[in-house]
């Protein structure tokens, strides 16, 4: 469970950072993204928002509801957990790669963390 903490941790970390740089209007300035036409076409598409909530937001929601998780759900029943972290993932990386036409080191690491972490669970599922 350590490796499947850590890793939403991880995420937890990185929708985070997302979250403070949208709303703060940094979007810009993202640390590795190369300013005007990196992160900005990704974190100021119409896809960044759900509702008028950033989707970093329901992303930091996910890592921080598979920490909670791990503390209180049984071991044969947390793979169920991983089937929304797959198609959020997939959902996400396609919308980078083929609608936003932008893959941004940031906000492609927050799905592939997801992924990452989907495997974690299967494994320990084992």
């Amino acid at each position: 469970m350590t490796v499947i903490r850590t890793l939403a941790l991880f995420g937890f970390g990185v929708s985070a950072y997302l979250v403070w740089m949208k709303l703060t209007g940094q979007i810009t300035s993202v640390v590795g993204c190369g300013g005007e036409g990196g992160c900005s076409n990704v974190l100021g598409s119409q896809w960044s928002q759900w509702v008028l909530i950033p989707v970093s937001v329901v992303s930091a929601c996910f890592y921080l509801g598979l920490i909670v998780l791990t503390y209180e759900v049984s071991k044969s029943t947390l793979p169920m957990a991983a089937f929304p972290f797959i198609m959020v993932a997939a959902s996400f990386m396609g919308l980078q790669r083929f609608v936003t036409k932008s893959l941004r080191p940031w906000c492609f690491t927050t799905p592939l963390i997801g992924l990452f972490s989907a495997c974690a669970i299967f494994c320990k599922a084992r």
